[in-house]
């Protein structure tokens, strides 16, 4: 798997400069991945592994906000360091406009209208934009087409 080959390449890298934050954190992202590998039992495709990165960048960006309300800045500090380390390794997400336009069709092939079709949109939306948009991003521009 070349991803992986080059995090390990990336990590070594982190090793002989004495990165530390960079170290921790691709140490973090191969073994949540090898985790997601024994889980899923087949194949890992490159959803899944974006499904895995997406979930690293989540937990960071939640991470960030509780340290926040708590007046950690020390902490936010080092979850922010984290966080941009593991955007370099993000596939390229689409821009609100791009994932508007794929909405749109999602919505007009499903005839859906209004709020109650919101989990129905978000469930399709999310299934064609997987690892290709933030689940947030997408919720907003669902929520502001069904209006």
């Amino acid at each position: 798997m070349e991803f992986r080959d080059r995090l390990q390449k990336d990590l070594q890298a982190a090793m002989k400069a004495g990165d530390v934050i960079k170290r921790e954190t691709l140490r973090t992202l191969l073994a949540a991945l090898t985790h997601a590998e024994v889980e899923k039992q087949g194949e890992f495709t490159d959803a899944d592994l974006a499904a895995v990165l997406q979930r690293e960048v989540k937990k960071r960006r939640e991470a960030i906000e509780a340290y926040q309300a708590g007046g950690r800045k020390d902490l936010v500090d080092k979850e922010t360091q984290e966080l941009h380390i593991l955007q370099t390794y993000m596939p390229k997400q689409l821009s609100p406009q791009e994932i508007e336009a794929v909405v749109s069709q999602i919505i007009a092939g499903l005839s859906a209208a209004g709020k109650p079709n919101l989990g129905q949109v978000m469930g399709a939306a999310m299934g064609k934009l997987k690892g290709q948009a933030d689940g947030n991003a997408v919720r907003q521009v669902v929520a502001k087409l069904l209006q």
